[in-house]
Parts: structure tokens; C-alpha cells; sequence
């Protein structure tokens, strides 16, 4: 039997981060590193032969693809990172809030939980710098007045000219 976890209890590797992050969720080491982070793009062949694979987060998923190509790349991501990520109410949680009401929602756009973003750890290791030694990021997720949908613009500056057919050969 395979198990795909959905919770966000086994996406981090790293038990620090998740015990600062998910602070309600218990997650044993013994059980983490049975998981595989279940991004087909980064461990398609792990996730084939895994019992055990951790949902990635929406947003998370969304950024990390925006910039999966550079990684990929001579001297890779390097500097500052800043993630803009837009999501429906659907995409900020799933406890009841005041906040993603609809009467408060309607016409409305709202940045939130700016610096602490569960999602911020979760990119920094799917793009290979969990620690935040090469690059620093800050991501800043944005609720619009819709039910579904990501965005997510990413900015950062390049340290090598990069042609459209070098990311698209990526």
C-alpha cells in the first residue's frame, strides 16, 4: 500500500524547521525520512519506488516551478529572491477565519503572513538551499477575491545573460 501524506507533516527534511513552522504537528524523525517530498519535477524517480510520499504545498509547488530552470544552470540561484505569489481563499488554509469570509474577501486583496510563511522553507529546499546559504528568499503570498487559483511572479537577479532557449533546453 502506498501512502501520500496531504498534511504538511513530512514535507520538510530538515526537524528544526519543521518544529518552527508546523509547531502543532508532531513528526518523528524515524517516520521523515521514510517520506519522499512528492514533486515529480525534483524526485520523479523516488516518488516511482517510495511507500511513504509528502504532498508539496500549493504555493510552495508554484514557486518552486517558477524557478526550477535556473537551478539547473551554471552557478545556479545566487542573491535575493522574491517570491509574489497570488492565491484564492481556497489556497490559504483550511481552518474557518474572518478573513477568507466572503463579505470580507469581495473586492479585496490582502497580503498575509509575511516573513512567516509556513510555504518559504518548503521553496528554499525545493530548490536545493534549505539552509539559505547560496540565496535568500522572501516570499510574500497575497489573497485575492477568488475561490481557486496561484500566481506566482518570481524576481531575482541573474548572474549570467540567459536566453529563452536556454531555459526551455532545462
Amino acid at each position: 500500500i502506498r501512502l501520500i501524506d496531504l498534511s504538511a507533516d513530512f514535507r520538510l527534511e530538515d526537524p528544526l524547521q519543521h518544529k518552527r513552522f508546523y509547531p502543532e504537528s508532531e513528526s518523528p524523525a524515524v517516520l521523515r525520512k521514510r517520506f519522499v517530498y512528492g514533486m515529480p519535477e525534483l524526485k520523479r524517480e523516488q516518488i516511482a519506488t517510495s511507500t511513504y510520499v509528502a504532498n508539496p504545498g500549493c504555493l510552495a509547488t508554484a514557486s518552486i516551478l517558477a524557478l526550477l530552470p535556473l537551478t539547473k544552470l551554471d552557478g545556479g540561484i545566487t542573491g535575493n529572491v522574491v517570491f509574489d505569489a497570488k492565491t484564492g481563499t481556497s489556497g490559504a488554509g483550511r481552518g474557518l477565519q474572518q478573513n477568507l469570509h466572503h463579505p470580507m474577501r469581495h473586492a479585496s486583496v490582502a497580503a498575509y503572513k509575511m516573513l512567516e510563511h509556513r510555504h518559504e522553507p518548503e521553496i528554499r529546499q525545493g530548490l536545493g538551499d534549505a539552509g539559505g546559504e547560496r540565496f535568500s528568499t522572501l516570499f510574500v503570498p497575497h489573497l485575492l477575491p477568488v475561490s481557486r487559483g496561484i500566481f506566482v511572479t518570481a524576481y531575482l537577479t541573474l548572474s549570467q545573460a540567459i536566453t529563452t532557449a536556454d531555459l526551455i533546453e532545462q
